[in-house]
């Protein structure tokens, strides 16, 4: 993955952040797009005006919007494990 793609997958400071659902970068304001109009209602050109790049730059990247939805996905799912981690970590058995 070239350095341009990298930084439009994880953001500009090239790490996901599992903090929240929306996380920084990216990936998260392509979420953030994504889940105020729609998946839908969203275009690429809207996820680019929502974005520090252009329509052309995440056009050249992704075919469409679901290729570029798939790094928000990844990092909901990230978020969503971790949670999950800390649940069972502090889960108790049922036996007990």
């Amino acid at each position: 993955m070239t350095q341009v793609a990298e930084k439009i997958a994880t953001g500009s400071r090239g790490a996901r952040s599992t903090s929240s659902p929306n996380g920084g970068g990216a990936a998260g304001r392509r979420a953030a797009a994504l889940s105020r109009l729609g998946y839908a209602r969203t275009s690429l050109r809207e996820i680019a005006q929502n974005s520090e790049f252009s329509h052309g730059v995440l056009h050249y990247y992704f075919r469409d919007k679901a290729d570029s939805s798939w790094p928000a996905v990844r990092q909901y799912n990230a978020y969503c494990v971790t949670r999950y981690d800390q649940i069972v970590a502090t889960s108790q058995s049922l036996a007990s």
